[in-house]
């Protein structure tokens, strides 16, 4: 019961890892880029 309790909890930590990495890179690289975009032309 224990085991099978802590390896349940391994997958679930893992999977929400990946989740959380996906959400990430899914929001982050647009903002990025439209910053980037916003920034170096502003400078210019």
């Amino acid at each position: 019961m224990l085991s099978q309790t802590l390896s349940l909890h391994r997958h679930t930590a893992s999977a929400l890892r990946s989740v959380a990495a996906a959400w990430v890179n899914g929001t982050c690289a647009p903002v990025n880029f439209y910053f980037g975009y916003w920034f170096s032309h502003w400078r210019a």
